[in-house]
């Protein structure tokens, strides 16, 4: 439930031995074990600054990420063509009308029954 912490030491292309803090979601803290070797990225500018699982696990995240805008951008633009399509009749939708709103329709009992059951 909480935010997870792991101290990954690593070398640069250059040869250079440096150190991160890495904060870690419980699944992925749940699979690491000390002293395991895996898979870092680091920025070259900032070696401090590092994401679990190299590029291949970047790119991973990335592309979900842009599926789930584009997933997000139709829902709204479904919702909007269902909105305005019904409120103005577009697409085959019934248009509302202010008056089909303020009464309601009068369905007369089955056969048999009475109207007015006191």
């Amino acid at each position: 439930m909480g935010r997870f912490f792991a101290l990954v030491s690593f070398r640069d292309g250059t040869g250079t031995s440096h150190a991160a803090e890495l904060v870690l979601p419980a699944v992925q803290w749940n699979r690491l074990r000390e002293g395991r070797s895996l898979r870092i990225l680091y920025s070259a500018t900032d070696p401090r600054s590092v994401t679990l699982g190299g590029r291949s696990m970047r790119a991973l995240l990335e592309a979900a990420g842009a599926i789930f805008v584009l997933l997000g951008g139709l829902i709204a633009l479904t919702a909007a063509w269902i909105l305005v399509g019904g409120l103005l009749g577009w697409g085959g939708l019934q248009q509302i009308r202010p008056f089909d709103q303020q009464h309601g329709v009068y369905v007369p009992p089955p056969n048999g029954a009475r109207e007015n059951p006191r």
